[in-house]
């Protein structure tokens, strides 16, 4: 316990002794300051305060989303019969098939044999998946039609207005931004 006390009165007496002496730097710090050429720094302006307004964005796009016309074409099949587009909804749902269309794009091809993969990359999160002709991505239950070294066709079935099955083609170019 006397240990204790000793130590930090040694200790409390060489950090004042320290703290009110430093002569030597104050000196250094007045004289380098005396011979500084620069000049002193102006205040920043004040402040200009603007009237807010406020913004409608209805029917406005994101602007963190990639444009529709710049990622995909689609082009809707007038149908004859109802259930002639209607998609298998009982078929279980590939990964791809939860991101909507507009979150994916074409990023790259794998080619062997004449046999292309598409390489498709998920916006959000960067994540690749290579699909083959058949294999079904997007939410509007596309399939995968024809895979070519500049575009991914892919048959995708919407519901129109009246509540029928339409069919709708949908190509994504590939992504040469990378």
């Amino acid at each position: 316990m006397l240990a204790r006390a000793v130590f930090f009165i040694v200790a409390f007496g060489v950090a004042n002794s320290a703290l009110a002496a430093p002569k030597d730097l104050v000196l250094f710090v007045e004289k380098a300051n005396a011979q500084t050429l620069a000049d002193k720094i102006q205040p920043l302006p004040e402040l200009k305060m603007v009237k807010t307004q406020a913004m409608n964005t209805k029917g406005l796009r994101n602007p963190f989303d990639t444009p529709a016309k710049l990622r995909v074409k689609e082009t809707p099949t007038q149908i004859a019969d109802d259930k002639q587009y209607e998609p298998d909804l009982a078929r279980r749902k590939t990964p791809l098939e939860k991101i909507p269309l507009e979150n994916l794009k074409f990023s790259g091809v794998i080619e062997q044999s004449g046999h292309f993969w598409a390489i498709i990359t998920n916006v959000k999160n960067r994540h690749a998946n290579i699909v083959q002709v058949g294999d079904y991505i997007g939410r509007d239950y596309g399939r995968v039609d024809k895979i070519t070294a500049k575009y991914v066709e892919i048959d995708e079935r919407k519901k129109g207005k009246e509540g029928q099955w339409l069919k709708v083609n949908t190509v994504l170019k590939l992504d040469q931004a990378e």
